[in-house]
Formats: C-alpha cells, structure tokens, sequence
C-alpha cells in the first residue's frame, strides 16, 4: 500500500488583479502552468463566508429527510436550545460548529444526515451546482484572464460543476489516475481547477501531464498494465512495480482560503482523505476550456434558466444523483435513501425499477433539489460571465 502524499506549498501565488493589469505576471502563470501542469491563483473579492453559507443554507440543510434525519444541532452556548438555520443569530453558531473541527459525536451525527454523494465530496443536488459565489467568481475579470492565458485563446467558457461538501475522514488515500484513458491524453485542451472557501489539499504528480512523461510512463509501466484499453479513468495500482517512484512522488498541494488550484487535464492526480480532527471542506470545482459549440450553448443555457443538472460531468462520466453502486445494493440504498426521507416526500420521490437480468423489483428514487421553501433564483450575469458560462457567444462580446 501507498503512503499518504506529503504536504507541499506552492512556490508562486498569482492574482486575479494583477493578471487583469500585469501581462508578466499573466505570463509568469503560464510559464509555472506549462512547466509544473499545475499553479495556485489567488482570487481578489472572493467571499468564502457567503460560499459556505450558500452551500448549507441551500444545500445541506434542505434535504428531504423525515424529522428523525433532520439536522438539528445543539446550542453550546443556550442550554437545550436547538439551533434554527433560517434564524440569523441561530445560524452564526450552526456556521461556528460547521467550520471548526468536529466532536466525534457531532460528526457521525451530521454523517447520518448529509447529502448524498458527501463521501466523495461533492453532492449532485441542483443546489450544489448554482451556488451564488461560485457564479460571481466565474465573472472575475482575473480569473478569465488567467484562463485565457493559460488556454492560449480569447474564447473562454468555464464548466458548469458542483460545490465541494465533505466531512473529515472521507476518500481515499491510494487513488492516483488520470480521468481518461492513456491513449486519450493530450487530445483535449482543457484545465481542470478547485477552488477552495477553507484551507484544503491537492494530491497530483506535478510535470506529469507533459509528452515527455507520457512516453516514459508508457515504456515502464507497458509490462504491467494494459494501457491501450479504452476506459474514463485509468489509476494506479499501488501493489504492482512503481518504475517512475510515482507513488513516492505525489504531493499534497495546500490550497489556502480563497484561492483557486487549476491543473492540466492531462496530470496525474489523486484524492487524500483528510484527518478527523479537520474541519468540513467547503468549496467549488471551476475548470475551463476553449468555447463551447452552438448545441453544447444551447444545453448550457436551458440548464441556466432551469437550475438543472448536466447529464455528464466535465471528465466525461455520466452524473449519477446518488452512488452508482446504491443501485446494486438495494439494502445500502434503504439505509441511506428510503429509510431517511420525509414520508411525504418519498410517494412522489420513490417508485419501483426492475433490476436488469432478473424478475426481482428494487426501489429508485427521482432528483430532488429546488422546492417552494428554497427555490432556484437565476443569477444575473454581467456580459462577461454570460460567456465564461456559455450563455452568449463570444462573437457577441
């Protein structure tokens, strides 16, 4: 088995202001980017207190459980007061509790009653895809700035993505692997990127997402894998040989607060769990590439005016409104879905599907996100951020 990634700082910051105004430091960003596959971006006027207010307010607190699974967390400081979120002075403290790290008790009671897909960190709920900072961050004059340097082009879209939820102790630690299969690298022009509303981790092999490394990699790792085979992801194994010492060489880059980590498609990358005695991480994904076709436009806007749910996610693989594997497992999907939801809720939410090869029937359930209690309020765009999220063509501009 792998050891855990070690810690590392980034060498350069580089801020949106700046590269709006500074054509150096917009070029020294793109310089790092082609060199390391890999830069951290500060991001002027973010608002990471209102990014995780949006993320529980909307999201985590609205889920359709039954009272039983509801969220209801003591006061500390009112003796058996039960904090209310639509209460302001109430939802300071759930803010304190909810951002500072977690009394075991507290945490396998919030485990119990979060939104589904938490354990990999970022729920598919409606709500966790229009969150009002992310858009207002996607707007950053900076930020396209920065994209555009790095993409080499002045049409630039962002992709549409979800916010980042999820409670210390989740992950996994051994899960270095490319989000495409080999033969498929270096055939897209496209940055991935996370932005982070709480200090938070990136695991990756930095300079691995170049040609070189590619040929090198297909040498050595040749006899031990089959690394023609077509598939969406293509990992690691940490039992079999380690030619290149990739597993020795994975860094965990810390994400400050308000910075934005963007990193090459192309780069080999992993996922770290974090320890229990961390806080939740609040955050975002926000990734770019070249503008968007006319019916890829026409998609991006119905889901705009809908605060809808794409059918993919940027790698490629299919968006699934809960755990794929629920789906195989009709106990697991009981104890984590049906057995939670609001009884009300679950006659128009569940219904009946036949398991496929067998005669058997299992339970199913349809999305869930916006309701009349937290409705979906359209954001209004400025005329850059229509293009970042291709709304508008950049021919219009």
């Amino acid at each position: 088995m792998s050891k855990p990634a070690r810690p590392a700082h980034f060498e350069n910051v580089y801020e949106t202001q700046r590269i709006s105004s500074d054509p150096q430091h917009a070029k020294a960003l793109k310089n790092e980017f082609a060199r390391n596959g890999i830069a951290l971006i500060k991001i002027d006027g973010i608002n990471c207190r209102n990014g995780i207010e949006g993320i529980l307010k909307t999201g985590v607190f609205q889920q359709p459980w039954s009272d039983e699974y509801k969220i209801r967390l003591k006061s500390r400081k009112r003796l058996n007061h039960v904090l209310d979120p639509e209460n302001t002075e109430d939802f300071d403290e759930i803010f304190e509790i909810m951002t500072q790290p977690l009394h075991s008790k507290t945490r396998k009671y919030l485990e119990e009653r979060g939104p589904l897909h938490m354990q990999f960190g970022a729920p598919c709920d409606p709500p966790f895809w229009w969150q009002e900072e992310r858009l207002r961050t996607i707007e950053n004059e900076g930020l396209y700035h920065a994209f555009s340097e790095v993409l080499d082009t002045k049409e630039v879209n962002v992709d549409i993505q979800r916010s980042i939820f999820r409670y210390p102790g989740q992950g996994e630690n051994a899960f270095l692997h490319w989000d495409q299969s080999i033969p498929n690298i270096g055939t897209t022009k496209q940055i991935c990127g996370k932005l982070c509303y709480n200090e938070q981790k990136f695991v990756c092999v930095r300079g691995s997402h170049t040609p070189e490394f590619l040929q090198q990699f297909k040498e050595l790792y040749g006899p031990h894998y089959n690394i023609d085979k077509k598939c969406k992801k293509f990992g690691l194994d940490p039992t079999k040989p380690d030619p290149m010492g990739l597993w020795e060489k994975q860094t965990a880059m810390i994400i400050p607060a308000g910075h934005l980590c963007i990193w090459s498609v192309d780069m080999l990358h992993g996922h770290q769990k974090s320890s229990l005695d961390n806080p939740i991480h609040y955050g975002t994904f926000i990734g770019a590439a070249p503008e968007c076709t006319y019916e890829e436009r026409k998609r991006r806007k119905k889901l705009y005016d809908e605060g809808g749910v794409p059918d993919k996610h940027p790698s490629g693989d299919p968006v699934h409104f809960y755990p794929l594997k629920y789906k195989n497992f009709p106990k697991v999907f009981d104890s984590r879905i049906t057995k939670r939801l609001d009884p009300k809720l679950a006659k128009t939410l569940l219904f009946k599907r036949k398991v496929k090869g067998q005669e058997k029937e299992v339970w199913d359930t349809k999305g869930w996100g916006w309701t009349e209690k937290n409705p979906y309020r359209k954001y209004k765009f400025s005329r850059l951020g229509k293009r970042m999220l291709g709304l508008k063509s950049w021919s219009s501009f």
